[in-house]
């Protein structure tokens, strides 16, 4: 099921995928109350291709402990808004 949030998010990822050396890319949302939704695109490093339920290899769990830290000390969108451009934006028009 596509929503306005992944149409409007996915030029974005196509134009960072096409520049970088990011093979692909799983984005995970969610809203109060509301189911995941997610925008898939792009395969995994051993050219297979991507799915909503794909593992992802963690090189430092630091990383994940203190993003999920910071997540818990601040509510999404003001996080969100902070740190990109496209959330920012999404927020703003949706």
């Amino acid at each position: 099921m596509r929503t306005p949030w992944q149409t409007f998010v996915q030029p974005t990822v196509e134009e960072i995928l096409r520049t970088s050396q990011v093979p692909g890319m799983v984005i995970a949302l969610t809203r109060e109350d509301g189911p995941v939704e997610h925008l898939v695109l792009g395969i995994d490093g051993f050219a297979g291709p991507l799915r909503a339920e794909t593992l992802f290899p963690v090189a430092s769990i630091t990383k994940l402990a203190t993003a999920l830290a910071i997540l818990g000390c601040c509510t999404f969108e003001s996080w969100w808004q902070s740190w990109s451009a496209i959330g920012a934006a999404l927020l703003r028009r949706y």
